[in-house]
């Protein structure tokens, strides 16, 4: 197929109709860019199929339809110099072996099985590519590639020119380990299982046949296997529960792992006793059921967690390396973390400012939305100092650098003290679960030293057989199955409904929610809410489908308001059309020339209004009018607010101007504050904490991280999961937003799905203590109620909490 200009082929007439691109489903402006009987809606995603068709790769669109990323915009083409630099390659190519270099990318436009299969082939579009593996729920790209015939900086370039551009951040440099989750506790629980099922197996026999009393050898050979399946359960599968209580007794708390670590040492030495001393079959059976059922419902908590990193900071925000000037006044690339004061950057449209720096020359707008808050740009003048986290909206401007990153005021947002007491919100200690567990922990103890004291009194051969029974049937395993497999349901139903937790311990702290902070930009509103209005000359059909067409071709957050208020497809062509980040655009339709930006564009003075931002339209340099471009709220988020307000406080922290403060008011009446900077934020969540408020605040930004922290619960706020977020306790879908009072029920809810499973373990425990204080407890009746008592337990919580999410309306 050939390549030649799309714009030489035929064009059927289609000018009334909406048409869609081929590549990526947006809508085509122009109507110019037709080729192979499709239309395209920019020379970029025209590229990417003339690419893929001479690959023979156009299966990626009979997969999907319009599975393609928009190229609108293409990258400059020194955008990734800074990979040829030897210090990047060693960071970034974590594997090699002779010629054959290995890469790992996080891509986070892959979506679907078309980003499957292209990546897949990716060696028929980039020569010197030897094999790729796609991890999907990752998002994660593995590339082989051959350094004699490609390089690093070519694969990157070649897959941001087919839309699958890679995320490549500071952290990728300093290298921090990421814990996986899940494939320790795997392998523990394989472990327990296989032993405990063979375990049954041998014990069937002895407990239900009269043939095992008839043959001791045989008999003899079950017991000794028993033994030998019990040790990898005892020293292997049951380790994580001794480490436990054991760090739990180092810092004087009494966790509910201690009585389970207790009853699992119990149960294996009686049995030991049992079967080389006093010709028993002993309780392995009931030991390896234990630390299995334990063991799983661990894994069913940690599932829904695994390909989600909580653990976040300036590092997956920032660029791995920067464009630094020599002393020859040369243009080099630099290692963030090697940046230094006085250094003199080079700062291109788009790209984040590493470092609190000056500005020497350029014009520089900056977009601080993701570190303020504020969410217009700020014009900057040579000498204004620029913090670091800004990204700059204009063009190339040079910078010098007066503090480091790591001194930058940025990093107050993760101060250790910060950090200290976000770990401690995090743990279990004051879960009302670890306390009933402590004092049922305490009862235990003393039902078996009085026991014991009293066959002390009155038959001394039976205080052995008595209190290892007491801590074997009365171990607080019922609580704790309760507690995991509860959590673990209450997680998989949470994930399906757009929340996922940093660990089951935040659910209960969830249910506790008694007062919400909520940030505006990004949090309560996003660019999707945004909707405009016209103020100024009355426009007519022609009028409005004129600019229409002006701005349809622009990537501007107002072109979708703007059009949905028009309702004009803009069919006319658009020439000269220029957009200017942040700014605006102009373009000439029908030899008329439109300029359409904020008050910046112009040079007039900035206009304030309490209802939104105000957007100008200039034709032929004579004004219109002004579009009002008002932020709303989330769809459904105000209903969510009128029923949370019935049970919970909440009040309104935001880092913007007030210009929507009269439209917040019907919400959240006096309960709001504008302009608040990070510190400020932070200062007033204490404030509302040293009242004895139960406080989250619901957050995107870093502007938000040492609130998020301070809290209660953080509640991350994001409409891409996987994309960064600030540290916090939960990250919940920016499209779920609507239902965050039933996800607070739902978690509240919880804790009397363990409560009823508790009683049902307690009513266990007790029939299990009648034998097991007259020292006549049989490894039968052990055999029978552990596993009678788990099964009650796990089909209790599973069809209590499935009613409670019904109840809530959740999805399941």
């Amino acid at each position: 197929m050939s390549t030649t200009s799309a714009k030489t082929e035929s064009i059927p007439f289609a000018i009334n109709k909406k048409l869609q691109c081929y590549h990526c489903g947006e809508d085509c402006p122009g109507r110019d860019l037709y080729f192979d009987e499709k239309y395209f809606c920019c020379n970029g995603c025209l590229s990417v199929y003339q690419l893929l068709n001479n690959a023979g790769l156009c299966n990626y669109y009979q997969l999907n339809a319009n599975a393609g990323a928009t190229l609108r915009t293409t990258a400059r083409d020194d955008k990734y110099a800074f990979l040829d630099s030897p210090d990047v390659h060693n960071q970034l190519i974590h594997f090699r072996e002779g010629n054959q270099a290995h890469v790992t990318f996080y891509i986070p436009i892959i979506h679907c099985s078309s980003c499957i299969y292209l990546l897949e082939n990716f060696h028929k579009i980039c020569n010197g590519a030897i094999r790729t593996d796609v991890q999907f729920l990752k998002k994660e790209v593995r590339i082989v590639f051959d350094e004699e015939k490609t390089s690093l900086r070519q694969i990157v370039e070649t897959l941001d020119k087919i839309g699958y551009e890679p995320y490549i951040t500071l952290n990728q440099a300093i290298k921090k380990k990421k814990t996986k989750p899940g494939r320790d506790l795997i392998f523990r629980l394989g472990v327990a299982g296989f032993c405990f099922g063979n375990i049954m197996l041998f014990s069937i026999p002895e407990y239900f046949s009269d043939a095992a009393a008839r043959e001791p050898y045989l008999q003899s050979v079950f017991r000794y296997l028993n033994v030998i399946f019990s040790i990898p359960v005892f020293f292997y599968s049951a380790m994580p529960f001794f480490k436990s209580a054991f760090k739990g007794l180092r810092q004087r708390h009494l966790n509910v792992d201690l009585p389970v670590a207790i009853a699992i040492g119990a149960t294996f030495i009686r049995s030991l006793s049992d079967v080389f001393i006093s010709n028993g079959s002993g309780f392995f059976d009931a030991m390896s059921g234990i630390v299995f059922f334990m063991l799983a419902g661990r894994v069913l908590q940690e599932r829904t967690q695994r390909y989600l990193f909580f653990d976040r900071d300036y590092t997956d925000y920032f660029p791995m390396a920067v464009k630094v000037l020599n002393k020859y006044n040369q243009p080099e690339t630099k290692i963030l973390t090697d940046l230094k004061t006085d250094d003199h950057l080079l700062i291109h449209n788009s790209e984040l400012v590493p470092a609190d720096s000056l500005l020497i020359k350029g014009k520089c707008l900056i977009d601080y939305s993701f570190v303020t808050g504020e969410s217009l740009p700020v014009e900057k003048k040579p000498g204004d100092l620029i913090y670091a986290g800004g990204r700059q909206l204009a063009g190339l401007i040079e910078l010098r650098v007066v503090k480091e990153t790591s001194a930058s005021k940025l990093m107050q947002m993760w101060s250790r003290n910060l950090e200290d007491s976000h770990e401690k919100k995090a743990g279990n200690e004051s879960s009302f679960v670890h306390l009933l567990a402590r004092n049922f922990t305490l009862i235990v103890f003393g039902i078996a030293i009085i026991s014991g004291a009293y066959w002390y009194m009155h038959e001394a051969s039976r205080i052995w057989p008595a209190i290892t029974a007491i801590l074997i049937i009365a171990c607080p395993c019922g609580l704790l199955l309760t507690a995991t497999f509860t959590n673990g349901h209450v997680l998989r139903i949470l994930s399906k409904n757009g929340l996922f937790l940093r660990n089951a311990n935040i659910i209960e702290r969830f249910g506790n929610i008694r007062h919400i902070v909520f940030d505006k930009t990004g949090t309560l509103t996003s660019p999707s809410s945004m909707h405009a209005r016209f103020r100024g000359g009355v426009l007519d059909d022609e009028e409005k489908e004129l600019i229409a067409s002006a701005i349809r071709p622009s990537l501007h957050s107002f072109r979708q308001p703007a059009l949905n208020y028009l309702q004009k497809n803009g069919k006319y062509e658009a020439h000269q059309f220029k957009e200017y980040a942040g700014l605006g655009i102009e373009a000439t339709v029908k030899n008329n020339h439109y300029q359409i930006g904020t008050a910046t564009f112009f040079n007039l003075e900035h206009a304030r209004n309490e209802e939104g931002t105000l957007l100008y339209v200039y034709k032929n340099d004579q004004p219109l009018g002004y579009f009002l471009l008002v932020q709303g709220l989330r769809p459904g988020v105000e209903e969510m607010l009128f029923r949370l307000g019935k049970k919970i406080n909440f009040c309104l922290f935001s880092g913007d101007e007030a210009y929507q403060s009269a439209y917040f008011k019907k919400i959240f009446g006096n309960n709001m504050l504008f302009k608040l900077s990070p510190a400020e934020k932070l200062t007033q969540m204490e404030r509302l904490q040293s009242s004895g408020d139960f406080v989250a605040m619901a957050g995107d930004g870093l502007n938000d991280a040492g609130a998020l922290k301070k809290s209660d619960v953080g509640i991350c706020i994001s409409d891409d999961i996987k994309r960064f977020t600030p540290a916090g306790d939960a990250i919940l879908d920016g499209q779920k937003l609507s239902i965050l009072d039933r996800l607070i029920g739902f978690c509240s809810n919880s804790k009397n799905t363990i409560r009823a499973c508790f009683f049902f373990s307690i009513t266990y425990n007790i029939t299990g203590l009648y034998f097991a204080v007259q020292g006549i407890l049989s490894p039968l009746i052990a055999a029978v109620l552990m596993p009678l008592s788990t099964l009650t337990i796990v089909i209790t919580t599973y069809l209590v909490t499935k009613y409670q999410a019904r109840k809530q309306r959740l999805a399941l």
